[in-house]
């Protein structure tokens, strides 16, 4: 079995959004984490396989929710 990277990327994006979507309050901490597990996700959107047709840089075609100050 042939695993897609991209469809994996697509469904962590996925996943993050609903998670950034709930109206959840969250403390500073809690935030700094949803920003920096933002910003790993913002790295593997932009990792691809050159030698795999199937594998692309996804960074300009995914949304990715913001994490704001203000709660969620």
């Amino acid at each position: 079995m042939k695993a897609s990277f991209n469809g994996a990327r697509k469904n962590l994006v996925t996943d993050f959004n609903l998670l950034v979507c709930t109206k959840t309050r969250l403390d500073d901490e809690q935030k700094q984490i949803l920003n920096d597990l933002r910003n790993t996700i913002v790295g593997l959107l932009c990792m691809y396989d050159e030698n795999d047709p199937e594998s692309s840089c996804l960074i300009d075609t995914i949304i990715l929710e913001e994490v704001y100050e203000d709660g969620i």
